[in-house]
């Protein structure tokens, strides 16, 4: 299985059951800026080997902004 279609399918499962109202936004904040680190990861590893795959690494960077955009959401509520 390719090590990216895997993390992007946990991810959108993990981004599932973490929007839940189960955590706490501060927990949910930490666990998505984790996950926003290996995205970062994954893109800078997958840039870094000869003939990468562009599409590949759009869609990590469309996921990891994903991320950062529900980031702030926290960010901002946790403010109100």
């Amino acid at each position: 299985m390719d090590i990216v279609f895997f993390f992007c399918h946990t991810l959108a499962v993990v981004h599932h059951v973490t929007t839940e109202d189960s955590m706490s936004q501060p927990a949910q904040a930490v666990e998505l800026s984790a996950k926003h680190q290996a995205l970062e990861r994954l893109i800078q590893q997958e840039l870094g080997r000869p003939g990468s795959n562009d599409l590949k690494i759009a869609e990590l960077k469309r996921q990891k902004l994903q991320l950062k955009d529900e980031l702030a959401r926290i960010e901002a509520e946790t403010r109100h």
